[in-house]
């Protein structure tokens, strides 16, 4: 019994439907080659070819088997000699400085500069160190959005050094025993890449150091020893381990 050209006409357009269905669903390959290849893999450190099927790597190695694996309609990138890498994630976390802050004394959540001195004081009675050294406030949030000053911390805290840095690190308040330390007064040039911060009538050091100005006080802080880092890698890790 023959069919119906009607019904061979429907069959027809519905298999074609079927097949372009498929193929939109198929997931998109890629095969990169002509370059340079690194695949971070020792055994295996360069390739000729990679190949990716929708968001897996499905091949890495030399370009006529990926050819040959390369799905009908994979698109061929030929690199004409650049360089491919493998993913990188970075978290950009100094694991050092977060166990400093945890560790030390951390400014992080001070909402003006009321709040800092207090802070400080607390700090001042329970770390008879000779300096203390703090870090992480951030003025852009408080109301009114001022950089503290010398004479803020000296209110608190005149007798020791003091030096605190801001929390995006290119910037610290430090008091005037401080300041006195590193010598800087009115006649200081700023440092190439730096700034010390004055008042503009007598020209004296409000105690903000910006960037490489830092510098001049932080070189006076006694150096953390290899115990003092080991501790905060650890309190680092810690910190980092315990929200898995």
């Amino acid at each position: 019994m023959s069919i119906p050209f009607q019904c061979r006409a429907a069959g027809a357009v519905a298999c074609l439907c079927v097949m372009a269905a498929a193929a939109a669903d198929a997931p998109q390959a890629l095969l990169l080659h002509g370059g340079t290849i690194h695949t971070g893999n020792p055994a295996q450190p360069r390739a000729e070819a990679v190949l990716a099927i929708g968001e897996r790597i499905a091949y890495v190695g030399d370009e006529a088997t990926a050819r040959a694996r390369a799905p009908a309609g994979a698109r061929m990138v030929d690199l004409a000699g650049k360089t491919v890498l493998p993913g990188l994630t970075d978290s950009h976390a100094h694991l050092a400085d977060i166990g400093e802050r945890e560790l030390g004394f951390d400014l992080t959540g001070v909402e003006s500069v009321a709040a800092l001195q207090r802070r400080l004081a607390d700090r001042a009675t329970a770390d008879q160190s000779t300096w203390i050294v703090g870090s992480n406030w951030i003025e852009s949030k408080w109301k009114p959005a001022v950089f503290p000053s010398r004479r803020d911390l000296d209110a608190v805290v005149s007798d020791r050094p003091v030096v605190l840095q801001r929390v995006d690190g290119h910037a610290a308040v430090a008091n005037t025993k401080a300041l006195e330390m590193a010598g800087i007064g009115p006649a200081t040039p700023d440092p190439p890449g730096g700034q010390i911060l004055r008042d503009p009538a007598t020209r004296e050091a409000t105690g903000m150091l910006v960037d490489t100005a830092m510098d001049l006080v932080y070189r006076h802080v006694p150096p953390s020893t290899d115990e003092d880092l080991a501790r905060a890698l650890e309190a680092g890790a810690a910190h980092y381990m315990r929200p898995g």
